[in-house]
């Protein structure tokens, strides 16, 4: 269950804050490892508002396209005051005749590919206002009813449910904002995806000094949030603020994504996202070295390759990272963003492009070399989830690990496989060693057969 609030300055805001505190309180294995150095989001997680125009394709057209990690559904634009909270998703569907229920099927879809969906309350037009604390508890309990928040006091109501409930806000780029502060200082947050367009003082104007600034207060005022950088899919989508999205990834990102709660990119809005989204986040790229060119979909005859070494009883993993490349994991969402591209595309669910062909591979491997561990864990729980769903194994990080022990003496070898073996879990664990004595980098742990026969395996 997720809330997104999108309160725009016509709203009169005075008890934002206690609502959210109350919220949210509420081997004989055999394995081919198919190396592939695997690049993360250049944007991290992006958001996406959907709903506020019917020729922008179904909700899930919109997470079918593999770009967005979290959709806020916009709006409900009537709520507070003694009202009956309202639906406006402008032509989709006509709540009032009940219309929308269809939408259902449409959010599953997106949580089963590790989407988050969550609904926005507010945005620039419609008629809502909580005009006390008791009003936001009112307004709460009848979003629950019908969806199953003064600001403040609903986002601390909905922390007493034992339900985990998503927070999220859309403040505007000057410091504090005048209608969310309140809420957002009960630091009850999950994501703020601050709007850096229609407002100068802040927003991109031929160079990101402004942005940045503004950006370094609000990542520094809102340290337990992942905030995101709210920008217009489109010049036509807001009146300034608008970023080419080549200015963006060379000049924005590398400075911001350094923050340590950079949490992504939001865009308004689905509708106005041609190929914006796909510019600042490019799929995860395979390389294979000169067997085949995947940018050209050349890899997808390997899938005649898997189902053989399959057939043979030989287990087929995808290994991601390796000792070159371009990968990190900004956040545990972009984890699980990446553990959902990984699923739909290589392992147990079908997608329109999968590079290696319909072919299901067996599991992963994690050859993670470069970078920091932070959000890797995230990762394993999030495939771990997905192979408990039924339709494959995930190996690799679970059942098989491989130890890479080259370079040991025969004491010390023994001495780090015996830590290995006794500090974790795992259902098998592998020597790791190179194939010749000629591997490359790996060369200096060579170890002859007879030695590993005679003195490594006794």
């Amino acid at each position: 269950m997720c809330f997104s609030m999108n309160v725009q300055p016509s709203s009169r805001l005075a008890h934002l804050t206690t609502m959210a505190h109350q919220y949210l309180n509420t081997i004989a294995l055999l394995c081919l490892m198919l190396v592939a150095f695997i690049s993360s989001s250049k944007a991290g997680v992006i958001s996406v508002y959907w709903g506020q125009n019917g020729n922008e394709g179904s909700l899930t057209d919109a997470c079918a396209t593999g770009n967005y990690g979290i959709v806020n559904i916009a709006f409900l634009s009537t709520f507070g005051n003694g009202q009956t909270p309202s639906l406006n998703l402008a032509g989709h569907c006509d709540p009032a005749s009940n219309g929308c229920t269809g939408l259902s099927s449409d959010i599953k879809a997106c949580q089963n590919q590790g989407i988050k969906v969550l609904l926005s309350i507010g945005g620039g037009s419609g008629s809502y206002l909580l005009s006390s604390a008791d009003d936001a508890r009112h307004a709460l309990l009848l979003l629950l009813l019908l969806f199953s928040l003064n600001w403040d006091e609903l986002a601390k109501t909905l922390s007493g449910f034992n339900q985990k409930v998503y927070l999220s806000a859309a403040p505007q780029c000057p410091y504090p904002d005048a209608w969310v502060g309140g809420a957002l200082s009960t630091g009850l947050f999950d994501y703020i995806w601050v709007q850096f367009y229609n407002n100068n003082p802040c927003e991109y104007s031929g160079n990101g000094d402004s942005l940045k600034n503004s950006w370094n207060q609000w990542t520094s005022n809102q340290p337990s949030s992942q905030v995101f950088l709210g920008l217009p899919a489109s010049p036509e989508a807001a009146g300034s603020g608008y970023i080419a999205p080549d200015v963006l990834n060379s000049q924005i990102l590398p400075s911001i994504k350094t923050t340590s709660n950079y949490g992504g990119v939001m865009l308004w809005s689905r509708y106005h996202d041609k190929d914006y989204s796909s510019a600042i986040k490019p799929n995860p790229q395979i390389n294979l070295a000169g067997h085949c060119n995947p940018a050209l979909n050349g890899c997808q005859s390997v899938s005649t390759d898997i189902r053989y070494c399959q057939s043979q009883g030989i287990k087929v993993l995808l290994s991601i990272g390796g000792g070159a490349g371009s990968y990190s994991l900004s956040s545990d969402d972009d984890a699980r963003s990446v553990a959902a591209y990984l699923w739909n595309n290589f392992l147990g669910e079908k997608s329109n492009s999968r590079p290696l062909g319909d072919a299901v591979l067996d599991g992963i491997d994690f050859d993670i070399e470069m970078g920091n561990g932070a959000h890797y864990p995230a990762l394993a729980m999030a495939l771990s989830q997905y192979s408990q769903g039924g339709k494959k194994n995930i190996l690799g990080f679970t059942m098989i690990l491989l130890v890479s022990l080259a370079s040991s003496s025969p004491n010390n070898f023994q001495n780090s496989w015996n830590k290995w073996t006794s500090s974790i879990k795992a259902g098998k664990f592998f020597v790791g060693l190179p194939a010749s004595a000629s591997s490359g980098d790996a060369s200096n742990g060579y170890v002859s057969p007879n030695d590993l026969i005679t003195q490594v395996k006794k």
